[in-house]
């Protein structure tokens, strides 16, 4: 049977190097898109700056003609959520405090790229046939799995601004600890739609494997005695950092002019040896 042009994007899809790869391009084509509108307003911009965003720009343009959109937008989410499940472990272990303020953004950017993904799922590859939609929903695991996680996702996303952080207290913190149940969730979506089964290590799971070791690796590090050892731990080694920095750097000392040199004549009221 000759392959459909949908069996050759599945199959370069199936290809793709790597997970991120796809969220990386996306990312790096709304970055050309902030260029272009920053350009168009008078800004300016290095011209060497200007060529690598043309490069990145084809390149990234290249790789999602090769991907079915809905893939695509899948692995950005995907890779975008656990992205914003790290930066409080790169924050507490390796002290790495701007990690925090990009937290916000990550997530709700893994959000918009979720409802693209959910977008292209229900209008291009179903065509709004919502039975058809509902239908798959309720007996493919992968799918529920998935719409359980963008449904607990939204509210996530529409009170993560200042004002409800404010009018919540300590709820919002109590609601926005689901993120720690959505991201494996995320995970578990994208190993089922690969057809794998990651609790028997069957089937196509590599990829999904590696981000769940990566997700139970930052849930760990969030639990409150491995904040406590890698604090310590990072402290530690920052201060054997400094003390060999502080040798390398520190200047060799000067001896005294008169010590060892016989070529110095004696002052007045001092004798020779001998």
């Amino acid at each position: 049977m000759t392959p459909t042009p949908e069996d050759e994007k599945a199959k370069s899809a199936e290809r793709l190097p790597l997970p991120g790869l796809a969220a990386i391009s996306l990312y790096l084509l709304v970055l050309a898109g902030v260029i272009v509108v920053g350009v168009a307003a008078g800004r300016r911009y290095p011209p060497l700056f200007l060529i690598f965003a043309a490069v990145f720009i084809a390149a990234s343009a290249g790789l999602l003609l090769l991907l079915r959109w809905a893939w695509a937008l899948a692995l950005a989410a995907v890779f975008l959520l656990v992205l914003s499940l790290a930066c409080t472990p790169l924050s507490t272990v390796l002290g790495w405090r701007e990690a925090i303020k990009r937290r916000k953004a990550l997530g709700l950017y893994g959000f918009a790229y979720t409802v693209l993904h959910m977008g292209v799922y229900v209008a291009l590859d179903f065509s709004f046939l919502w039975s058809q939609i509902w239908f798959n929903i309720v007996n493919e695991r992968y799918l529920l799995v998935g719409t359980l996680a963008v449904v607990l996702l939204i509210p996530l996303a529409v009170t993560s601004f200042q004002y409800f952080q404010k009018s919540m207290g300590k709820n919002w913190k109590r609601l926005h600890n689901l993120v720690y149940l959505i991201v494996p969730m995320a995970v578990l979506h994208y190993a089922w739609s690969k057809k794998g089964d990651l609790f028997h290590l069957r089937g196509d799971i590599l990829y999904p494997l590696i981000y769940a070791l990566v997700v139970i690796l930052l849930l760990a590090l969030r639990l409150p005695f491995m904040r406590r050892l890698t604090s310590s731990w990072r402290r530690q080694l920052t201060t054997k950092l400094q003390k060999i920095l502080a040798r390398v750097h520190q200047p060799p000392k000067a001896k005294p002019s008169f010590v060892n040199d016989p070529s110095t004549p004696p002052q007045e009221g001092e004798t020779t040896g001998g």
